[in-house]
Formats: structure tokens, sequence, C-alpha cells
């Protein structure tokens, strides 16, 4: 059955569903178009190649996880601070914000018209700054300008999820995704969660390599299709 993400459908102002196949052999297509017809958009979630072209693969979102150890009660930053601390406006870390959502489905996907992308990630890093769903936002900086930001949340008790993180393209190639990295589990390990997870798009080639050259570790990958009824 599919099930209706009333968030997304009044931010979006249409609506919007999600479902998930284990397997395109448990697809009922008929009874999928029937359902369907309730919605602009379909959100579909599945492990394996669905083949038909009324179904756009638009991501393959990947998520990693890496173990982490505790450290003393007392939490000091290596390399970044806390966006709240730092003398970077606003406006900057909204570039980069738009900037970790390059490979985003709601900025790949054409039939979104609607500048869905831009208020979609305008929502996300505000309600990352004001600790709705983020513990906190840090950055690293050099003379007032931002080289790059990382979000962290609690995903559960033992948990923590990174939201958006982006480096500045000035600065790329340069240490400073390794250092958000580092820093973002000091901060995970300091609320004394032993794991920390993150999602990301298979696209997303540099992202994959930091992560895995960071000591993550692949623990699934799922691909997404959207179902459009124009």
């Amino acid at each position: 059955m599919i099930e209706k993400l009333i968030w997304d459908s009044s931010f979006f102002g249409y609506p919007v569903g999600r479902i998930y196949f284990e397997s395109p052999k448990n697809i009922d297509l008929k009874s999928l178009q029937l359902q369907s017809k309730d919605y602009k958009l379909v959100y579909v979630f599945s492990k394996e190649e669905l083949i038909d072209e009324r179904f756009q693969l638009v991501d393959e979102k990947v998520t990693l996880t890496k173990n982490i150890y505790n450290s003393s009660s007392q939490l000091i930053y290596k390399y970044c601070q806390p966006f709240h601390d730092s003398e970077i406006n606003f406006e900057q870390l909204l570039e980069l914000a738009y900037l970790s959502g390059q490979y985003s489905r709601y900025r790949l996907d054409p039939n979104f018209v609607n500048d869905e992308f831009k208020r979609l990630y305008n929502e996300w890093i505000n309600k990352s700054l004001k600790k709705e769903i983020a513990i906190e936002t840090i950055v690293v900086t050099d003379q007032g300008i931002l080289k790059g930001f990382i979000s962290l949340n609690k995903k559960d008790e033992k948990t923590s999820k990174i939201g958006l993180i982006a480096v500045n393209t000035n600065f790329q190639g340069q240490g400073v995704g390794s250092q958000l990295l580092q820093d973002v589990e000091l901060l995970s390990s300091h609320l004394g969660l032993n794991t920390i997870q993150v999602d990301t798009q298979m696209l997303n080639s540099a992202g994959m390599k930091l992560y895995l050259n960071n000591g993550y570790t692949i623990s699934n990958v799922v691909k997404i299709y959207h179902l459009w009824n124009k």
C-alpha cells in the first residue's frame, strides 16, 4: 500500500506518497497504478532494479556506518566550531547547503519545476540551525570564509546520523571533509553514541571516497524511483 507523506504533500503543495518493494516480483502494477492516481508523485523504493518506463530511477541511496568510541566528557573540537559561534553569515552556509545537495533527486529530476530543491534545502538548513532536526551544525572557517560544514542528528539511543555536509569548492582536496568527519565523530562519541551513519548517492563518487577513506562501510543500498502522474 502507498503511504501518504503528510509533510512532503504539504511542503510541495501536491499529494506525495511512498511505497517499498523488496523485489520486482512483489509489484502488482495494476494495483499500484490504481493507488497512485490519488498522488501526483510516488517515491518507489526497491532493493532491485525495476524495469518499467513508468518508474524513473532518480537515486541509488547508499547508507554507510562507522563504529566510534566514547571519548572524555569534555568536548574539544580539533578543527571546527558551532555555526552560531563563528563569524560566518547565513548566506555562505545556505550556498554550501545547496552544494551538499548537488546529487539530490530533488535537483536531478526535471519534473520538479517549482523550485522544490532550493526550498527543501533552505528548510533543511534552517531547521538544523534551530536544532529541530539536528543536534548541532559545525563549521570549518578561514578568515571569515566558510570552508565546510556538517550537521548531526541523533537517530536512536546508540546511533547518530549526519544530515548535510559540504566543502567549499575552493577548498576541496585539502582534507576539509576529513576534518569535518573527525569533529562530528567527536561530538557523537561525546553524546555517548557509538555508531555514526550517513546517507549519500552512488553518483556522489567524491563523497563515497571520503567516507570509505575515513573508515565508513556500506550497510545498505536502495534504488529510488519517482512515479509521476501529470
